[in-house]
């Protein structure tokens, strides 16, 4: 990242003198996607031994014409799957064509969407295999934040060079907290499984299945705090009693919105109503749970609106009349905080049985009539 560490690789150089290749293996402690890249080229004159270093070089696709006209390579036509039987994440080339033959003769080919895997990537640190639970990509996308589900840390992953990145790289001391590929430690105990960042790219949220607590990681390249647990969320166990689920924050990157359910839909029942946990997070260091929203008894999923930062909306994994719930924030103004106003949300709801109810004979079963939603997008 800007203003870390200098990393030197060794390069194999082939070609003609005209038209030459560089070849490097991208090591694990480096980001491809935020790092600055240079290439020195040590030359002897007259016994006298020089090095000469080019200017940034650019990344781009292997299959794109070359020049100052090229684009960049970025990694926004990925998508990563996580295969948890097999210690696995798929990567997805999104924006893979095919040709197609065009039916008028003399015509181009016509080229149709062909998403397919470009890479998988084996979650195996020495000898233990890693269990995915969820992916979250950061917002540039040069990262892909991986929860785990048997380990207590973050695994990252180079979205770019598309392998396992190391996050405490060795030092060469043998010192069995440095060698072998690092993940962003969390506490012993921590039980992780969705994760969000903020749309600035700063932090990235993990709520505790069990626990009240969110941890709040730095991702931001160029702080000296990158991929380091900043702050722990704490709050009254009894506002999440089954732990979190869903988590999401919105689209202004102002509040923070977390699923605490009070019922599972295969297991324990806590006898309480379930709560959307709202937390003010305009100040990290000084982030405060400002609303706790009933929102059904099994609240699993949430997802902020894109283009309206006070919008929310809940699924509840056990809803059916009352399936999803829309949370609008209902803001104050300076001068109304001043004389004791505060902040809140008014809530309605989405009946989901009946969807694709016939209007004109009710005696017709929903055809679209939607049970235990468990996401939303």
């Amino acid at each position: 990242p800007v203003g870390g560490r200098d990393v030197m690789v060794p390069a194999t150089v082939s070609g003609a003198d005209d038209i030459q290749t560089i070849t490097v293996d991208v090591p694990d402690s480096i980001l491809l996607g935020v790092t600055s890249i240079r290439v020195v080229r040590r030359t002897v004159i007259s016994d006298r031994a020089s090095n000469f270093e080019s200017g940034d070089v650019r990344l781009i696709s292997a299959d794109a014409p070359s020049g100052a006209n090229s684009p960049d390579l970025r990694p926004d036509g990925y998508a990563f799957v996580a295969h948890p039987q097999t210690n696995e994440i798929s990567v997805i080339n999104t924006k893979a064509t095919i040709d197609y033959p065009n039916p008028e003769a003399g015509k181009p080919a016509i080229k149709l969407s062909n998403p397919r895997e470009a890479a998988r990537i084996k979650l195996q640190i020495d000898d233990k295999l890693l269990r995915p639970a969820s992916i979250t990509l950061a917002p540039d996308q040069t990262r892909a934040y991986v929860t785990l589900t048997d380990q207590s840390g973050i695994l990252v992953l180079d979205a770019v060079a598309l392998q396992m990145h190391d996050v405490m790289p060795d030092d060469g001391t043998n010192d069995p907290e440095l060698v072998g590929i690092q993940t962003i430690k969390l506490p012993d105990g921590a039980a992780t499984e969705r994760a969000v960042t903020d749309p600035q790219g700063r932090f990235l949220f993990v709520p505790d299945r069990f626990k009240a607590a969110i941890y709040v990681i730095d991702i931001n390249p160029t702080s000296t705090n990158f991929h380091k647990l900043l702050h722990i969320l704490t709050f009254k166990q009894s506002d999440a009693p089954l732990g979190l689920r869903g988590i999401a924050v919105s689209s202004d990157g102002s509040r923070l919105y977390a699923a605490a359910p009070g019922r599972e839909l295969f297991g324990r029942d806590t006898g309480a109503t379930g709560n959307t946990l709202v937390f003010n997070i305009e100040k990290i260091e000084k982030t405060l749970l400002t609303e706790v929203i009933p929102t059904g008894a099994s609240p699993y999923a949430v997802t902020a609106a894109t283009d309206n930062p006070d919008l929310i909306f809940v699924a509840d994994r056990l809803g059916r009349s009352e399936g999803i719930f829309i949370l609008k924030r209902e803001r104050v103004t300076p001068e109304e905080e001043e004389k004791g106003a505060v902040e809140s949300h008014t809530v309605s709801t989405v009946d989901l049985t009946t969807l694709g109810d016939d209007q004109f004979n009710r005696a017709v079963v929903p055809s679209f009539g939607l049970f235990n939603p468990q996401s939303i997008a």
